[in-house]
């Protein structure tokens, strides 16, 4: 397996777990991304995805599975979990996460906006979600 099917599948795997946290509460409808942001956050602060992310590894090690470079050379656990790190591997599954159902519940009308406006979010520098809303197109007058 090479280093970027490990890194897709750790993210789907993530993906997976947390949403069996949050898409009940996203069908409830009456949870709003007020509600929903601050779970997302905790549910990060209380998995550790690195921790998590190098016992995965161990565990497909030990059934046969390696992973390898470009070159055919074989990495080890350890470059792996210092590949995620360096990378900051938490954070961005953290930050696509929060981007992932920001968009969910927006297209479940969580956020409407009128015909004559369209969708709007900004991130702080860490891709964090700070506000969101409708904005007038100038364009579609």
């Amino acid at each position: 397996m090479n280093l970027k099917n490990l890194v897709l599948k750790i993210f789907n795997i993530m993906t997976e777990k947390i949403s069996a946290t949050i898409d009940p509460l996203i069908e409830e409808k009456n949870n709003t991304w007020d509600v929903i942001e601050p779970i997302i956050h905790k549910w990060f602060d209380t998995n550790h995805i690195l921790s998590w992310s190098i016992k995965y590894i161990n565990e497909l090690n030990e059934k046969g599975i390696s992973f390898n470079t470009q070159n055919g050379n074989v990495i080890t656990v350890e470059q792996v979990a210092k590949f995620l790190e360096e990378k900051d591997f938490s954070e961005n599954v953290k930050r696509d996460i929060l981007k992932h159902y920001y968009e969910k519940m927006h297209q479940t009308h969580t956020f409407s906006c009128p015909a004559e406006s369209q969708s709007f979010v900004t991130t702080d520098q860490g891709g964090n979600v700070k506000s969101w809303g409708c904005k007038y197109d100038q364009k579609k007058k």
